[in-house]
């Protein structure tokens, strides 16, 4: 497990069994009223780190395959439509 704050939100990495050797979800919480702000993104490759950037804009995910760059409310790809 891992955990990030920044600003109003917590965001959490945890493991789940999806059938693969190594399987992490990351979710985004508010700190204000502990509610999830997105559904959880799977990440099969496991996560290294999690990095928040200053603004709250983005969220960095470290894995074993690379640098991910997701949006800090949706977790969605930063960029994606």
């Amino acid at each position: 497990m891992k955990l990030a704050l920044q600003g109003t939100r917590a965001y959490v990495s945890y493991i789940v069994e999806r059938g693969r050797p190594l399987t992490e979800a990351v979710a985004v919480f508010s700190l204000e009223d502990g509610r999830a702000l997105a559904r959880p993104l799977d990440v099969p490759d496991g996560i290294t780190s999690l990095l928040p950037s200053p603004d709250g804009a983005h969220l960095l995910l470290l894995t074993s395959a690379g640098l991910q760059m997701l949006d800090g409310a949706t977790l969605q790809r930063a960029g994606a439509e």
